[in-house]
Order: structure tokens, then sequence, then C-alpha cells
């Protein structure tokens, strides 16, 4: 991380990695999200291809893709706009997570991507 820092020209503070992986824990660790899991869209048009790097999630969108009802959305940008969106209404000022986001707004970011898609 630090070599990866000082090549970029910035300074790497082990302290506030640590503070944005507990916040980023709090916004989407399993408790947080089983308590948002019914306030969301529930379209079951969407299929989400989740993992790590260099993990297959390519191979996998292709072989899915290749069904004529599927089509492959690649790594779209309108995901981290959305995720984006929702750390900042799960984050209060003091950068402290909110217990719960109001299930209109997890709607409206909801929508607002199932629509970037549909254009």
């Amino acid at each position: 991380q630090q070599e990866i820092a000082r090549e970029a020209g910035t300074a790497y503070e082990p302290a506030r990695r640590e503070r944005e992986i507990d916040r980023l824990i709090g916004i989407y660790g399993s408790r947080s999200l089983d308590s948002w899991q019914q306030r969301g869209l529930r379209d079951e048009r969407l299929i989400f291809v989740v993992g790590m790097p260099r993990s297959g999630t390519t191979l996998t969108e292709q072989l899915l893709a290749s069904h004529r009802d599927v089509h492959g959305a690649g790594e779209r940008p309108e995901l981290a706009v959305a995720r984006h969106a929702f750390e900042r209404l799960a984050t209060a000022e003091s950068g402290r997570v909110l217990p719960r986001v109001p299930p209109p707004l997890v709607r409206m970011i909801a929508d607002s991507y199932v629509d970037a898609l549909r254009r």
C-alpha cells in the first residue's frame, strides 16, 4: 500500500485506511445489509456477478450472456454512482454510519440505476 501511495504522489496513512475499512464494514456488513434487504428494488431481470479480481467474474458474465435472454453489461459506471450515493446517505457528517437509510431513498437509488441500465 505504501509503495502504491508513494508512486501516486500521496502519503499512505494506515490509521485513515483502517477508519475507511471500518466505515465500509458498517455500511455493507451483514447486519446492515440484512436490515436493508427488503427496502430496495426487486427486479428479477438483474443479475450481479460479484467476485475478487481475476476470480472468473468476466468468464461467468460471458457464460450467462451466451443465453439468448441475457445481456452482459460489463462493469457499469452507474453502479459506482449508485454506491457513492448510498454511502453518502448511510454516513453522517461526522463519518459515523447511520443505523438506517430511509427506504424511499434506497428505492430511488435502485430505480435510477435500473433506468440508467435501460438507456
